[in-house]
């Protein structure tokens, strides 16, 4: 099922290509052919994400297989609350809102990135994990695997804790 981009997106999503984002949108059932394994290094998922989000005062965690929980109301701490948030939101549910997703091809950074059904909580794929000929199905179901497999292991590797800068 399609999903709206999340509202942190969407005044990116008409921008020009120098500053933002642009959207595109599929929906289905279908095996992914990757699996959640072929997840980027943690340093170079950070650099990616620290490109990707924009916003200087938004603060967000990384998962080990690549996740990211944009933490829009950061409490005390971070990492605890997007764990929290993972737990809840993050496992896959086939034939429910939380088995949906979305897909965004960025226009400034190679890649896509994937959402579901928390508008917070998105995961990056690669032209190389998508392969040559993907299309936004197997993207987004290959980013959706790896999104239920953090939310099974809740493996934290990285905390961005930019509140400092919101204020």
């Amino acid at each position: 099922m399609y999903m709206k981009p999340p509202p942190w997106l969407m005044p990116f999503l008409f921008m020009c290509s120098a500053c933002a984002l642009s959207c595109c949108s599929a929906e289905g059932a279908h095996d992914a052919k990757k699996t959640a394994d072929t997840a980027k290094p943690a340093s170079d998922l950070v650099a990616i994400y620290r490109r990707i989000i924009l916003g200087d005062g938004m603060s967000w965690v990384l998962f080990r297989n690549g996740t990211c929980f944009i933490v829009m109301e950061p409490g005390s701490d971070l990492r605890q609350q997007a764990i929290d948030s993972m737990r809840e939101w993050g496992p896959v549910e086939a034939g429910t809102p939380q088995g949906d997703f979305g897909v965004t091809a960025l226009t400034d950074y190679p890649g896509f990135v994937v959402t579901g059904w928390h508008p917070d909580m998105l995961v990056y794929v690669s032209p190389e994990d998508a392969g040559s000929n993907a299309d936004d199905l197997t993207i987004g179901l290959l980013g959706r695997a790896r999104r239920d497999q953090d939310a099974h292991e809740l493996q934290v590797i990285h905390v961005e804790d930019n509140r400092a800068r919101r204020d």
